[in-house]
């Protein structure tokens, strides 16, 4: 997750806005750069959540002009609504806040391109895969060796793992 001011370096420590009331107010997600310059006026260190607690913070980023006057053609959605909300009025808003939508998710997230993971049973099957190709050349030296007993046992080893992929 990026820093919250700098939107450069990687998150590494939480501030906790409070309200009066003591409840948390706003979580703020800082670098160790950007934490060290913000001006704290009173703090407790939890040490089971080895976080930061504030009673007062810097005023909130202003809106843009340009987000407020922003609304999509089709359903009439205001950017304004969206940022309320977090919901999106229908398929063509996505086009029209797609800088928007672009800005939200870099904040968050150092890109917005997702890698994905190769699921685990891909990974497996790949493997069994790999096991086959190389008992089937054990199995071509143990004929040409002409060492049938071992060749017997790889046969069965390959159908064991042959039936894995179906």
């Amino acid at each position: 997750m990026k820093c919250e001011l700098c939107n450069d370096n990687i998150a590494s420590v939480v501030f906790f806005v409070l309200d009066k009331e003591e409840k948390i107010e706003k979580k703020l997600y800082l670098c160790e750069f950007c934490a060290n310059k913000v001006p704290v006026y009173s703090f407790v260190v939890n040490q089971n959540q080895q976080s930061l607690h504030l009673k007062k913070f810097f005023l909130p980023k202003e809106t843009d002009e340009n987000t407020s006057v922003l609304s999509c053609s089709y359903c009439l959605t205001s950017a304004k609504e969206f940022l309320e909300s977090g919901l999106l009025g229908c398929v063509h808003c996505y086009d029209t806040f797609q800088e928007l939508i672009r800005d939200l998710i870099t904040e968050k997230q150092p890109e917005i391109i997702h890698r994905g993971k190769v699921p685990v049973r891909l990974f497996r099957r790949k493997k069994i895969k790999k096991d086959i190709d190389h008992l089937r050349q054990i199995y071509q030296r143990c004929l040409e060796e002409e060492n049938y007993e071992q060749a017997s046992g790889v046969v069965r080893r390959l159908k064991q793992l042959e039936s894995y992929l179906r």
